[in-house]
This record gives C-alpha cells, structure tokens and sequence, in this order.
C-alpha cells in the first residue's frame, strides 16, 4: 500500500493568507524563545546575586568606624626670584589641612612653556606640622640650560 505524502507548496505557490499565517507562526516562535532566553537569564544572574549578596544591615549590625585622622596639605609658590641664569628660587606656603601632624615631603616644580628650561626637586619638613599650621620656607632650583628667566609654570605637590 502506498501512502502519498502531500506535496510542500513553494512560497510562490502559497496565497497571501497561508503566507501571513507563516510569518506569525515564526514570529511567535521567535518570541517565545526570546522569552525563555531572557528568564534563564534573569533567573542566574538572580541566584548570583543571592550567593553574593552581604547580609542586611537588619541582621548584621555594623560597627561604627571613625574616619582615619591624618595630615593633608595645601601648598603655593608665593614668590619667585632669578638668583644667576641656571638658578630660581622661590618661597612657598604649605598648610596642614588634615586632622593629625605630619611631616610633608613636597616636590616642586618649574619650566618654561615650551618644557626646554626646567627643574624640580624634593623638600621635607623635618618637624611635624600641626593641624592647621602653615610652614613658610625658601629652596632654590636648577634649571636646565640656564633658563631661570624663562620659568613661566610651576607647581608645588605635598604629600606625607
């Protein structure tokens, strides 16, 4: 006995409907799988953030911490001079902003515009510096190719 299979109509043999009802029937299948996709999804990054999740303020009471008390500084060039060609020397202010003593270590900084004449160096205070003291004090540079008249840019950093 032979069975005949039905013959699969082409897509230019199809009418309009039969087409419609193909692209929707896709579309929904697409849709679905989308979906799925997106709730798998949704679903491992929820349990990652169960496994990583720190327990509530509710059951863990946290212990409170006092902010660390340490020295910071403001610093500035107030004044600057041209000792001889190679040489620039300056005064300078740095304040203790911070909430503890400390020593600054300061680099200070100076060249021309164009970076061809410049020089710097490291300065330290020696004694600490209370809270909201200021420390006045001078130091000199070498600048390269005895351009100290040309310094035109500087700048001081303070640290600890």
């Amino acid at each position: 006995m032979d069975v005949k299979k039905p013959r699969k109509k082409e897509w230019g043999e199809m009418s309009f409907w039969e087409k419609m009802l193909g692209l929707v029937l896709l579309t929904a299948i697409v849709i679905a799988i989308i979906w799925f996709i997106g709730a798998v999804i949704s679903g491992v990054k929820e349990q990652n953030q169960k496994q990583t999740a720190t327990p509530s303020e509710s059951q863990t009471p946290k212990a409170e911490t006092k902010p660390k008390a340490e020295a910071k500084y403001t610093a500035k060039i107030v004044d600057s001079r041209v000792v001889n060609p190679a040489t620039w020397q300056f005064d300078a202010q740095v304040k203790n902003t911070g909430t503890a003593e400390g020593k600054p270590k300061c680099t200070v900084r100076a060249h021309d515009e164009s970076n061809t004449y410049k020089g710097f160096d490291f300065f330290e205070k020696e004694t600490p510096l209370q809270p909201e003291k200021i420390w006045y004090w001078s130091g000199n540079l070498t600048i390269t190719k005895e351009g100290a008249t040309f310094v035109t840019e500087t700048s001081i950093n303070c640290t600890n």
